[in-house]
């Protein structure tokens, strides 16, 4: 067979390994080539080394920032990519839950089976795809997936029926190899080794309260962090700094086990999920004992002695002390350990066993319908609204001609201009022009919103930002997975959307939008005149209204940015539940501690509610999910049932949850 995979690294690491190996396998008996992201990198290096081919596409990882991605997609040239392909004639295409996208999606155009090469675990916050569902993924990748391919059980036990489909265990480890010899010093320095990327996922930071613990209970231990830097890299010297206990922190190398193989070295894994565990049968064959959380893969190869729950201290500390008092039998057990895994597994015949998987595979039709070709098309439809800049700036001058103001499109584009290069400028002027005191409500900042047109300017200054994309795509996605795309399965209420592109987006993607903002303002005038246009076009009856009042109950409530201008927000997170259907969705974002000169319409008095949102809104809804990039950009919020009265240690845990997402995020706090 002639084989493409899909790569979603060119630098080394656990997933990287796995594929190495796949690859070793599959060239005996097949033709590979390699799509990279790039093929200058050191795993471009290592396959050209083999005269394998390799293609180079920039890819954007589909975990965990799905909207980010399908945006990406959208500047890719589909139909040069797969013309490309077409004409190397493959028969199978192979790609990883990061890259299933590009793999799935070509494949479907190729109209070949698909094979996905599951390296994920997808329960920790960290990999989950923002702004949809984890089943909904997962069924996605599933039905693209003319097989699958896990390395390990518990990679494979995430799709529900797997029985329906061709699926096969390849762990990336090679345990053919007989174990390596080690002569144990019981005279050596105690070190513990945590090897890999410094992530919050693989939960380094637990291995500094182990080494502080241990140093309490009179055990001298030191520490070595080996691997690649991450989003835990900065907290994790922070925390090194505060805890101390001796310590080194390493790049990556070619072989971390080398660097303390004399010593009464232990290998930890804290990983809240791990899909394998690759530095454990690569410890354990050289007689290296491994203390590991129950975090997935690493409960296939360890006995219960050398397992604890995922962050319980007593436990993890209880067995390295055990361990370091008996340290060579254990280095024996380690042994023992490995031979056990060699002797029960079918790995003699792994060859094989892909060859009959392979042939499966390729008898099982393509995918001719991508399941994320849906998804794709909302990211495309909310990327590119149907109005451009011009047809905005041309509706905010007929809106202040109709009320006496002579500005010209011409002169509106300038002041657009100058709101990019200066921003701020357009509020400014009316600040000026108002007399209003900035960050104060006052008669003469409700002139302002009512009266004036600086915030249509600088909201047509900023309409097709990248940030505001992402976040529209968020919203998008989640609302696909909630109701899928129709205009009559879901209505949605948009909050303070200023000349409405926010809306307009939506009813792009196939929504029925209420849009309601400040009564009688210009900026409603501006939008109604926007939706006129694009109703037109996207020939809808009354799929975007403006409403002054709200009329009915929604499904959604859209209100970004708003509540940081709003007097009193409590009272207004009362009236968005008011709007809402039971179970109803609201997508909210803040601008709390937004106290800039480019702001100055935010509320002073609202600056002490900053990172305190999910507490305000707590009473009434159900924090269900968030973006992560940007982060709380917006919040997802699940309207409670009026008999949901939140308990006090609901509170706490929701209050927990948000402040130690805060800190994984900004890298503050211990």
């Amino acid at each position: 067979m002639k084989i493409l995979l899909f790569a979603h690294s060119g630098s080394p690491g656990g997933a990287e390994s796995a594929l190495r190996r796949f690859v070793l396998i599959l060239r005996k008996r097949h033709q590979i080539q390699i799509v990279l992201p790039s093929v200058d990198s050191s795993e471009g290096r290592f396959y050209k080394s083999l005269g394998i081919r390799c293609f180079e596409l920039k890819l954007a990882m589909a975990l965990p920032h799905l909207p980010e991605a399908l945006l990406a997609f959208q500047r890719i040239n589909w139909e040069q990519v797969t013309s490309v392909l077409i004409a190397e004639k493959f028969d199978v295409l192979v790609s990883n839950t990061i890259t299933t996208l590009h793999g799935s999606l070509l494949s479907s155009r190729l109209k070949l089976p698909h094979v996905t090469y599951v390296h994920e675990i997808l329960e920790d916050a960290e990999l989950l795809p923002s702004g949809l569902g984890r089943q909904r993924y997962l069924s996605c990748i599933a039905k693209a997936s003319a097989g699958l391919i896990g390395c390990s059980m518990a990679s494979l036990s995430q799709f529900e029926d797997l029985q329906s489909q061709p699926h096969i265990c390849l762990e990336p480890f090679d345990y053919a190899a007989p174990p390596l010899p080690r002569q144990e010093n019981l005279m050596a320095e105690k070190v513990l080794q945590v090897i890999g990327t410094q992530s919050y996922r693989k939960n380094v930071i637990f291995a500094t309260t182990v080494a502080k613990a241990l140093k309490i209970l009179g055990m001298s231990v030191h520490l070595d962090f080996i691997g690649t830097k991450n989003n835990a890299s900065a907290k994790l010297e922070q925390v090194l700094r505060k805890r101390g206990v001796s310590y080194r922190v390493l790049p990556f190398q070619d072989d971390p086990l080398a660097i303390n193989i004399d010593k009464q070295v232990i290998t930890l894994v804290g990983a809240r999920s791990e899909p394998y565990g690759l530095t454990i049968p690569e410890s354990l064959q050289r007689g290296i004992p491994v203390v590991s959380s129950r975090s997935g893969g690493p409960s296939e190869m360890l006995s219960n002695e050398w397992l604890y729950e995922v962050d319980d201290l007593d436990g993890c500390v209880r067995i390295l002390r055990d361990i370091w008092s008996n340290y060579d039998s254990a280095c024996n057990v380690a042994r023992v350990n490995y031979r056990s895994i060699q002797h029960h597994s079918e790995r003699a015949n792994v060859e094989d066993r892909v060859e009959r998987f392979l042939r499966e595979v390729q008898n099982k039709e393509a995918c001719l319908c991508w399941p994320f070709e849906p998804v794709l098309n909302l990211a495309g439809s909310i990327s590119r609204p149907p109005i451009e800049l011009d047809q905005i700036i041309k509706n905010i001058s007929l809106v202040a001609a109709k009320f006496g103001s002579d500005v010209s499109a011409e002169d509106l584009k300038a002041q657009v201009d100058n709101e990019v290069a200066h921003p701020g400028a357009a509020v400014q002027a009316d600040v000026r022009r108002f007399n209003v005191v900035p960050f104060a409500m006052s008669t003469e900042m409700d002139r302002l919103y009512a009266e004036g047109l600086g915030l249509s300017i600088e909201l047509a200054a900023t309409f097709n930002g990248p940030e505001r994309k992402i976040m529209a795509a968020h919203i998008g996605c989640h609302l696909w997975n909630e109701f899928g795309v129709c205009s009559d399965t879901a209505c949605i209420l948009a909050l303070g959307d200023g000349v409405g592109v926010d809306s307009i987006r939506l009813a792009n993607a196939g929504f029925s939008v209420d849009y309601m903002d400040y009564d009688g303002s210009r900026m409603a005038e501006i939008a109604a005149l926007n939706f006129d246009l694009v109703n037109r076009s996207l020939g809808a009856s009354k799929r975007l209204r403006v409403v002054s009042k709200v009329e009915r109950l929604y499904d959604a409530v859209v209100c970004l940015e708003v509540i940081e201008h709003v007097p009193d927000p409590e009272k207004f997170i009362e009236m968005i539940s008011d709007c809402l259907k039971p179970n109803g969705i609201v997508y909210i974002s803040d601008c709390f501690n937004g106290l800039e000169d480019r702001w100055p319409t935010h509320l002073s008095t609202n600056e002490r509610y900053a990172g305190l949102l999910p507490l305000l809104m707590f009473t009434r809804f159900k924090l269900d999910t968030l973006n992560r990039r940007p982060l709380a950009k917006p919040f997802v919020f699940r309207k409670r049932d009026e008999r949901d009265v939140p308990s006090v240690n609901e509170l706490l845990i929701q209050r927990e949850a948000w402040f130690d997402l805060i800190r994984q995020q900004l890298n503050i706090g211990i």
